[in-house]
């Protein structure tokens, strides 16, 4: 039924979103990658940025090669909304993420910030990817 599809996609969803956690907290960036849509647009301050798949997975090694991860947690639990026709979904999430970094001296810097952002979901070939992501974040919270 379509109760019952929703429910499933509604899951798999929160599936894909537990698995960003786990990609983020074990550095595997392809394990991230994989759920982008081939060109994904970004915005955030007040830019928009569309990268490719293999732009996105290089950016992200990177990031997650320098960037020690000590929390990366939901502030609320996301919010999912799926289409009528189960084609599309948005999820908003609010996160804190907290860490360390070394700066262009080699100095080990602490980093507290909270997230929030808008994802855009749609099912390709029957697999959920984000085909668009807006942010923000605001720092020491």
């Amino acid at each position: 039924t379509n109760i019952d599809r929703r429910e499933a996609d509604r899951a798999e969803l929160l599936r894909l979103h537990k698995q960003h956690q786990t990609a983020h907290l074990t550095y595997d960036a392809k394990l991230f990658v994989e759920t982008f849509a081939e060109n994904l647009p970004q915005i955030s301050r007040g830019v928009v940025k569309t990268s490719s798949r293999a732009e996105k997975l290089a950016r992200i090694k990177s990031y997650f090669g320098s960037y020690k991860f000590l929390e990366w947690e939901d502030i609320n639990p996301p919010v999912i909304k799926i289409s009528k026709d189960g084609t599309l979904a948005t999820k908003i999430v609010e996160k804190r993420v907290r860490g360390t970094y070394k700066n262009e001296k080699g100095e080990e810097l602490t980093d507290h910030t909270v997230y929030a952002w808008l994802e855009v979901w749609e099912k390709i070939d029957g697999k959920w990817k984000v085909t668009a992501v807006a942010s923000t974040s605001k720092t020491g919270q």
